[in-house]
This record gives structure tokens, C-alpha cells and sequence, in this order.
């Protein structure tokens, strides 16, 4: 499994080919079927149905 504490002991160029290799796998994944490619492509700084700056991904805050 790969954790923190895995990556922590890797060299920079062992890094650099797993970055580059888990972009490839997600754009493969994306095709013209895919509808939710927005979601890997891009970040969300505001709810998408209120427009709060404060907001939790796919869940809620159990604080409020």
C-alpha cells in the first residue's frame, strides 16, 4: 500500500515517475463519455450550490 511514509523514503526521480505515472492512468480513464472529467481537471474554491467559501468535500462538517 502506499502511504506516507513509503513515498517519504523514495529518491526525487522515483517520485517524479509515480507522479507521472498516476497522471497517465486518470487521463486514460478520461474519455468523451466521462462526465465528470471537471472533477480531476479542476479545484473547487466555493460550493457549487450555495457559494460558501467554507465547505466540506463529499460530505458535511459535523461541527455545524
Amino acid at each position: 500500500m502506499i502511504n506516507e511514509t513509503f513515498l517519504n523514503h523514495l529518491k526525487p526521480v522515483d517520485l517524479e515517475f509515480i507522479q507521472a505515472f498516476i497522471y497517465k492512468l486518470t487521463s486514460d480513464k478520461i474519455t468523451l463519455d466521462t462526465t465528470n472529467s471537471e472533477n480531476i481537471e479542476s479545484t473547487v474554491s466555493r460550493c457549487p450550490h450555495c457559494g460558501s467559501f467554507h465547505f466540506v468535500k463529499n460530505g458535511f462538517n459535523k461541527k455545524h
